[in-house]
């Protein structure tokens, strides 16, 4: 299974966990091949990646791919992700493979990609989520569309499947840098924008939940059933914030504990296990013996449902990364 993400220093935090994410969802997936292309990660933070990688699966691949930054200077700048937000335009002439998934650096990945990585892609140039801002191409117009085309969907390029050997009979890098060349002051959302309108008609459109936003709040259940890939793509990312508010933050704080500090987050005790399930059947207990009373305050009855959720993602994202 060929994977691929893209990243500098700045987003190594992001690529590590999002790495690691994959690697634990896709465990006994025999040969994973990370594809990482490279804008000016440092050495000492690759040095750890392979270290932590090699930890746990040894089997797994890890493969640096260097990119010059310098060489999309002559693209509109991208509000988001920086210039390496470029980098997957690229990867027909990066990776030597028939296909790849591409995946964000800012994602977490609790949801096993062998099925997605061994459907078949016929065709079809991208397999890929619709977005949830811009739904239809007609709403990131580069040039006029025919109705028809104008009504297609709009893909979240963040989480992809890359038909790499369709790219190259095509020229998928070619055109759609040239389209940014040319036309890159309309594009709403810059390659993203460019893969949307050289690829439309030829995407396949994946369950939602592969590329699911990190707002509102994941509930305990999607985790244990590996059901959805959070992607953190609001501006401020998980790594740059101490916000424990959102619940989704501290997921990714405990993942990020886990595998770049040093494995510092101890695993919960059994006491503490036993005391957050008790919490938990209480609170459950209490809920509905209230609903026997006919008890109508359901704002009451909201904060300690999401209460309830927020101890159990808590305990179970422990038990899951921490070793």
């Amino acid at each position: 299974m060929q994977v691929a993400l893209a990243a500098d220093e700045g987003y190594f935090p992001g690529l590590a966990c999002t790495i690691f994410s994959i690697a634990l969802a896709s465990r006994g997936t025999a040969g994973i091949d990370f594809h990482v292309m490279d804008g000016g990660i440092a050495d000492a933070s690759w040095n750890l990646l392979e270290s932590r990688l090699a930890a746990l699966d040894p089997g797994i691949r890890l493969r640096r791919h260097a990119i010059a930054q310098a060489s999309f200077h002559d693209l509109p700048p991208a509000a988001c992700g920086g210039a390496m937000t470029y980098a997957r335009l690229l990867m027909e002439s990066i990776i030597d493979a028939e296909a790849v998934i591409y995946v964000d650096s800012d994602f977490l990945c609790f949801r096993n990609l062998r099925e997605l990585w061994e459907a078949p892609m016929g065709s079809n140039l991208i397999a890929a989520c619709q977005d949830r801002g811009v739904k239809r191409l007609k709403e990131d117009p580069v040039f006029d569309l025919s109705p028809e085309e104008g009504q297609l969907p709009y893909f979240n390029a963040g989480f992809m499947k890359a038909n790499l050997a369709q790219w190259r009979r095509e020229g998928i890098q070619a055109r759609t840098l040239a389209l940014l060349r040319e036309n890159g002051a309309r594009c709403l959302w810059w390659d993203q924008t460019a893969l949307n309108v050289i690829c439309r008609g030829r995407v396949h459109y994946l369950d939602p939940a592969y590329n699911q936003y990190y707002l509102p709040p994941v509930t305990a259940l999607d985790l244990a059933e590996g059901r959805i890939n959070l992607h953190y793509a609001a501006k401020t990312k998980p790594w740059q914030t101490t916000d424990r508010k959102i619940l989704n933050n501290v997921l990714w704080r405990i993942a990020c504990a886990a595998f770049l500090a040093g494995n510092s987050t101890a695993r919960p005790s059994a006491i503490t296990n036993l005391l957050t399930s008790f919490s938990v059947a209480a609170i459950g207990a209490a809920l509905a013996f209230l609903r026997l009373l006919s008890w109508d305050q359901s704002r009451q009855a909201g904060r300690l449902q999401r209460f309830t959720n927020r101890l159990q993602v808590i305990q179970w994202a422990r038990n899951r990364f921490v070793p």
